[in-house]
C-alpha cells in the first residue's frame, strides 16, 4: 500500500504522521519507491520481493483478525476485531480505507508528461490500536468519504502488527460493496 501524501489527500497531518511509519524499525531513511515487509527495508524488491512475501506467507499467521463494513450514504463504519497468538509482545491493529484506480498526469519533473497509475493508495489510517494485555482488540469507527474518492474504487484492510518489529502478523482486505 501506498500512503497518500499532503499533495494527494489535502488533509492536515502531523508533522510526523508522513514520515514516521514508513520508516522500518532502526531505519532512518524514507524514499520511493521503498518496500517494506514485515518491518524489514527491502531496497532490491524488484528481484527478491516475490521469494520475501512466499516465505512470509509460508508461515500460519499469528493473530485472527474479522472485519466488518457497513456502508451508508458517503460514509462507513468499520468493525474490527483482532487477537494475537502465542503471546507476541506490544500488538497492535492498523486499519487501512484505501482507493484503487487512482490516475494522475504529471506536469513537471522527471515524470513530465507521464500518466501514473496508482492501486491501494491509503486515504485514512486508522491506528495503532494497542491490544489489550489478552492479546485482543475490538474497536469501531465512522469513516466519512471526502468528496474526492471514488467511492466504488474503495476498500479497507485491517492488520495487525508487532509494533516494536514491524512484523505483520496476519493481514485482511475487503472491497467496499455498493
Amino acid at each position: 500500500m501506498t500512503l497518500a501524501g499532503r499533495a494527494r489527500t489535502r488533509k492536515k497531518y502531523s508533522p510526523n504522521a508522513n514520515t514516521a511509519w514508513p520508516v522500518s524499525p532502526g531505519g532512518r531513511t524514507v524514499y520511493t519507491p521503498q518496500f517494506i515487509l514485515n518491518g524489514v527495508d527491502l531496497p532490491h524488491w524488484r528481484t527478491r520481493a516475490d521469494a520475501v512475501i512466499r516465505r512470509a506467507n509460508a508461515g500460519p499467521a499469528r493473530a485472527h483478525i474479522a472485519l466488518r463494513l457497513a456502508r451508508g450514504a458517503h460514509q462507513l463504519d468499520v468493525s474490527a476485531d483482532g487477537q494475537a497468538k502465542n503471546n507476541v509482545a506490544h500488538p497492535e491493529m492498523l486499519i487501512a480505507v484505501y482507493e484503487n484506480n487512482l490516475v494522475g498526469r504529471i506536469g513537471a519533473g522527471e515524470n513530465q508528461g507521464l500518466t501514473l497509475r496508482h492501486d491501494f493508495v491509503v486515504r485514512r489510517l486508522i491506528g495503532p490500536v494497542p491490544l489489550d494485555k489478552n492479546g485482543g482488540v475490538h474497536f469501531t469507527q465512522r469513516v466519512d468519504f471526502e468528496k474526492t474518492w471514488k467511492e466504488n474504487d474503495l476498500g479497507v484492510a485491517a492488520f495487525v502488527q508487532n509494533s516494536d518489529t514491524g512484523e505483520v502478523l496476519q493481514a485482511l482486505a475487503l472491497p467496499v460493496c455498493r
